[in-house]
C-alpha cells in the first residue's frame, strides 16, 4: 500500500512539512504600533473588536520562516526602529544592503498569498492583469528562493513617510494619523497601475505589477538589489498612489465611526485611566497634529 502524504506544501519552497503560522505584516511592525499607544490595538475592518496581534495564516514552513526573521531583523534594527525612533519625525538616510530587498520582496509576497487565501485576486482583476498577478507571485518568490538574482519587471518601491506640515484640499482629515500609526496592506488596481501595497506606520512598500507608464513619476523610491540607501527627499510618486493613501486615510476614519458607543466608553475610560501615558503616546501626538492642520471637527471621532 502506497502511503500518500496529506501535510501541505510551504508556500515558497513547496516541500510538504508542518507549517508555521506566518505573520502577514511583520509582528515587530504591530509590536511598535502597541508599544507607542495606549490601550488595545483594533481591528481595521471591525473596530470594535479589540486585537492582540497582526493578521497570520499558515503559509511556511520553519526553515522559510527563518529565512524571513534573519532579513526582518535586519530591516527592523537598520532602518524601522532608527526611522521611527526620531522624534523630529523627519526623514534620514539608511543604508543597506540584500537584505532590504528580500525583505520588501517578502513582505509584498506574502500580501499577494494572502489574498490568493481570500479568494478574493481572481474576482478582483481582468485575465490580462491576473496573468500578470500569477507572473509577479512566481517571480518574487523564485528571488526569495534564490533562484533569480532579482524581482526582474516586477519592481520594489520602498518610501519613507515624514511628517505633512501643509495640507493641500482634498486632504483627508486623519491623515497623520493614517501614515503614522496604522498598518495596512492590499492590492490597488486601477489608472494603469496594479500592485501590491504595505503600509507599515512610516514606511510604504510597492511591488508592481504592471510596469510603471513612466518612470519619472517614481523618483527616490526604487529599491536597488545590493546596496544602496533608503530616506531622500526627492521622491515622487504617482498622483494615483498618493490618492489611493489619502483614500485609505479617509476610510480608515469611517471605519472608526462605525464604531459603537459602548467601544467608545471604553477606549475614553483606558483614556482617563491613564492620562498622562495617553497625553504621551504617539498616538495622541498624531491626533494632535492632524488638529493643527484640519482643525477640531475631528475630534468626535478620535
Amino acid at each position: 500500500m502506497v502511503t500518500v502524504s496529506m501535510e501541505p506544501a510551504c508556500a515558497l519552497c513547496q516541500e510538504k512539512k508542518q507549517l508555521e503560522e506566518s505573520h502577514i505584516i511583520p509582528k515587530f511592525v504591530v509590536r511598535h504600533i502597541k508599544k507607542t499607544s495606549t490601550g488595545f490595538l483594533r481591528g481595521a475592518e471591525q473596530p470594535d473588536l479589540r486585537v492582540e496581534d497582526g493578521t497570520k495564516i499558515r503559509l511556511l514552513c520553519r526553515a522559510c520562516e527563518a529565512l524571513f526573521s534573519g532579513w526582518e531583523r535586519d530591516f527592523a534594527n537598520r532602518v524601522f526602529h532608527p526611522f521611527h525612533g526620531n522624534p523630529t519625525k523627519h526623514i534620514e538616510t539608511y543604508p543597506h544592503e540584500a537584505w532590504a530587498m528580500k525583505f520588501a520582496v517578502s513582505v509584498v509576497w506574502r500580501v499577494l498569498r494572502w489574498h490568493q487565501t481570500l479568494d478574493s485576486v481572481e474576482a478582483h482583476f481582468d485575465p490580462d492583469v491576473l496573468k500578470l498577478v500569477e507572473r509577479a507571485e512566481e517571480r518574487w518568490a523564485q528571488f526569495l528562493r534564490g533562484e533569480v538574482p532579482h524581482p526582474g519587471d516586477f519592481q520594489l518601491h520602498l518610501l519613507l513617510l515624514g511628517r505633512a506640515e501643509w495640507a493641500r484640499a482634498g486632504t483627508s482629515t486623519r491623515l497623520t494619523r493614517y501614515t503614522e500609526r496604522s498598518v495596512d496592506a492590499g492590492i490597488p488596481t486601477g489608472g494603469g497601475y496594479t500592485m501590491v501595497y504595505a503600509k507599515l506606520a512610516r514606511i510604504l512598500v510597492f511591488g508592481l505589477i504592471e510596469p510603471p507608464r513612466m518612470k519619472r513619476e517614481w523618483r527616490g523610491t526604487k529599491l536597488r538589489v545590493g546596496r544602496g540607501v533608503l530616506g531622500s527627499m526627492r521622491t515622487c510618486l504617482p498622483e494615483p498612489v498618493w490618492r489611493y493613501v489619502n483614500e485609505q486615510a479617509t476610510r480608515s476614519g469611517k471605519l472608526r465611526a462605525d464604531m459603537s458607543e459602548k467601544q467608545r466608553r471604553k477606549i475614553r475610560v483606558e483614556a482617563e485611566l491613564d492620562r498622562d501615558g495617553y497625553l504621551a503616546s504617539e498616538s495622541y501626538d498624531a491626533l494632535k497634529h492632524d488638529l493643527s492642520l484640519f482643525g477640531s471637527e475631528e475630534r468626535g471621532n478620535e
